[in-house]
């Protein structure tokens, strides 16, 4: 049932004493920062705090905070040599993670940085060259060129393609594989744009809210009237006016439904709203902040802020805290406040309940007709007014309101205990109601993409693990109590179907890239859920053969490359020996077993078959028998002229006459430039076979060839074994067997 929050008339007189227009278009974006350990906001006075941290990181008065992470922060501050300080800044690395944590200039900037998830990078317009966009990589500490804009940038923001770098004639989709700027999917708008899971909302002047997929340049009107909106994972919120009134809205952009009425405000509403933790803030135009959760649908008054310490206000909700800014101050000057968004709403520390029937001063009496003026005493000194309050008096109505405030404070407490439901450990097997609601907390989340049955089956445990993975917890699949009431708490994230993974993660995310790098031949390893340092030579193959740049590190557009169908499988060769087990070792097998060097039953694993496979074909081509697998061996192979085990052997005696003078497989020039080599080498003239002959000896010194086989002649056996000593000299190569000066060279060296 839709729920109004009724107000007296004694709240429409305190409307007329606040302003209701705010600056549009204002939000707290760039205020916070996420980090997979450390959470970044601007602060009290203007500095970079950390979430539950009493001092500031940095002594600097912080603009806007970019990037978070567990080791690094980007963010930026003033720069005192600016003239326009409300516009440029310096662009500021810190490494959080060193014994004294230092920050370090990367640009002075023109115009905000942008943090993009997806490339991993944060990308900026220096204010010395405003035409290039750069990126830094928070990870490596480095920063390059992007890419040229042709002009000035005076905008970058993310949409739900990627970064759009405008200038002042055009606004253009960055490609980050091209490193080049194209025409957006969706041409730009005036509206103002919140970016949400793989889709984007768009909120016009004229108050219509719309949707876009990422991709599709179609978009779908949701609601009219719309003041402002706050997008969460698949869902926008927003405040639209119905019949006079501001209604809390929710429109899921997964469900195809239309937008559900969560609750009326008694008030008109300013343009802000803010969302996370589990709730949803709202400021009324008597500047009464409103606090609605969404776990229980209650929507009560929060804090009402004062007048005289903000004039604009702008909320955040941000890991366990509201923040609260003033838009009508400066940017680096702009913070007012911040509270925790689950405490009570009577807490003394900064937050004021208000007592609407008693919040406009009382009327005054009407005065009687008979009423006597009052007298002077003829001491100067005049009574005291009506409405004065003895100190002592004052402070004992000060104390009983205090301890009015504290017993409904207690009330509350007690109330959520009862009203809070009683969790109990699910696992594979159980089912009921438990079960359903965890379920269908899963698929509002993401996570679940089975049905809601009541029954904890393979889908659901598959769902906790992804959920508990990336909540931090330990991937058992079991929903202990405690990690549900973390996710019916408002703590649990929006899946996302890929995330940047770096050496040292593990879990069940590690696990899947590991799966996808064995089925595509990158890698030999097992998936063992530990990123370490085989899947990082695995994550640079394939980041070599497509032409990335090879960390080691794989983004989220990385990953996206490696799962889609068109994804290549690997013709980078890596050694493989005995006790590999994937399907790049099945391959191998299979070639082997084409060649007729495999005897057996062909399988992943690189086992004794699969050995004296190998050992065959290096004797076929005359290269020591180790049974291991080098990459150089592996191209040849699978060169499309290998020998197959039946075909005969230059390095094996023949149960044939030696050939004669007829038996030459080369032309006579190529003999003659063997004959004149040889002769140069060894000082003095000599005949072609005489020089085919002390070819034929170092053949037989080097094993390439038997004694039986020196016939003076360049035969079938002497290519053969001048092709084997060039496959082993020089890798790499086409080689046709025929001797030049290079083969010569290193033959006799």
């Amino acid at each position: 049932m839709k729920k109004i929050l009724a107000f007296s008339l004694v709240l429409a007189v305190l409307i007329g004493l606040f302003p209701t227009a705010l600056a549009e278009g204002n939000t707290a974006e760039g205020m916070t920062a996420h980090g997979a350990e450390l959470c970044a906001y601007v602060g009290e006075g203007n500095l970079l705090r950390a979430v539950g941290e009493r001092e500031p990181l940095v002594q600097e008065r912080v603009r806007a905070v970019v990037y978070a992470s567990d080791t690094a922060l980007v963010y930026e501050v003033a720069d005192e040599f600016c003239v326009d300080t409300d516009r440029e800044g310096v662009l500021t690395a810190l490494d959080v993670a060193a014994d004294v944590p230092q920050p370090t200039a990367i640009a002075s900037v023109s115009i905000g940085s942008v943090w993009s998830k997806e490339d991993g990078l944060v990308f900026y317009a220096p204010h010395d060259n405003p035409s290039a966009l750069m990126q830094y990589d928070p990870a490596l500490g480095t920063s390059e060129p992007a890419c040229n804009a042709g002009a000035p940038i005076t905008r970058l923001r993310l949409s739900a393609d990627g970064l759009l770098v405008a200038t002042e004639s055009a606004e253009r989709l960055y490609i980050p594989v091209l490193h080049s700027l194209a025409d957006p999917i969706y041409p730009a708008q005036r509206a103002t744009v919140e970016v949400g899971d793989r889709f984007e909302a768009l909120l016009d002047a004229s108050g219509v809210l719309s949707t876009r997929l990422r991709g599709n340049a179609q978009t779908n009107t949701v609601a009219q009237g719309v003041t402002a909106m706050a997008v969460e994972g698949p869902i926008v919120y927003f405040l639209q006016a119905i019949d006079g009134q501001t209604h809390l809205m929710a429109h899921n952009i997964t469900s195809g439904a239309g937008a559900s009425d969560m609750c009326a405000f008694g008030e008109p509403m300013l343009n802000e709203l803010a969302v996370g933790d589990g709730f949803i803030f709202a400021v009324g135009e008597s500047f009464v902040v409103y606090r609605y959760a969404l776990l229980t649908g209650e929507c009560e008054p929060f804090t009402m802020l004062n007048k005289a310490e903000v004039y604009q206000p702008v909320l955040k909700a941000f890991d366990g805290l509201l923040l609260i800014y003033d838009a009508a101050r400066e940017v680096d000057q702009n913070f007012v406040k911040a509270f925790e968004v689950g405490a009570p709403a009577s807490q003394e520390d900064g937050i004021v309940q208000p007592d609407l029937d008693a919040a406009a001063p009382e009327s005054a009496p009407a005065p009687e007709e008979d009423a006597e003026e009052p007298e002077n005493d003829g001491s100067g000194i005049e009574d005291e007014p009506a409405d004065f309050e003895d100190p002592v008096d004052k402070k004992e109505r000060e104390a009983r309101e205090k301890a009015a405030r504290e017993a409904v404070r207690k009330a509350r407490e007690e109330a959520a205990k009862k009203e809070a439901p009683e969790y109990a450990t699910l696992s594979n097997g159980s089912r009921g109601e438990a079960v359903v609601r965890l379920q269908q907390r899963l698929k509002e989340l993401g996570y679940l993409s089975g049905s809601v049955d009541g029954v904890y089956g393979k889908s659901t445990q598959r769902a906790v693990t992804y959920l508990q993975g990336d909540m931090g917890y330990t991937e058992t699949g079991t929903a202990g109590v405690k990690f549900q009431q973390a996710v019916f708490g408002g703590k649990a994230p929006y899946y996302e179907t890929y995330i940047a993974l770096r050496k040292g993660d593990e879990g069940v995310r590690v696990r899947d890239l590991q799966t996808r790098l064995r089925a595509l031949y990158y890698t030999a390893a097992s998936a063992g859920g530990h990123y370490r340092e085989n899947t990082v030579a695995a994550v640079k193959r394939f980041q070599k053969q497509m032409g990335y740049k090879q960390t080691g590190n794989i983004t989220v557009s990385q990953l996206k490359k490696l799962g889609s169908k068109s994804c290549a499988s690997c013709h980078i060769y890596f050694t493989l020996s005995k006790g590999d087990s994937a399907p790049v070792v099945k391959a191998l097998n299979q070639r082997l077993k084409k060649l007729g060097y495999f005897d057996g039953s062909v399988t992943s694993n690189y086992g004794k078959s699969t050995v004296e496979a190998v050992k065959r074909f290096q004797a076929q081509y005359g290269i020591m028998a180790t049974g291991e697998c080098e990459p150089n061996l592996q191209t040849m192979i699978y060169d499309k002229n290998a020998r197959h085990y039946d075909d005969p052997s230059p390095y094996e005696p023949q149960p044939k006459p030696k050939p004669g003078p007829s038996g030459q497989v080369i032309t006579d020039a190529q003999l003659k430039v063997v004959k004149n080599w040889v002769g140069k080498f060894y000082g003095k003239s000599m005949n072609a076979k005489k020089a085919v002959g002390k070819v034929q000896d170092r053949l037989i010194d080097l094993n390439y060839m038997y004694e039986t086989d020196r016939t003076l002649v360049y035969d079938k056996n002497t290519k053969g074994a001048i092709l084997a000593f060039q496959n082993a000299a020089m890798p790499g190569e086409k080689h046709t067997g025929i001797a030049g000066p290079n083969t010569l060279k290193l033959l006799f060296q």
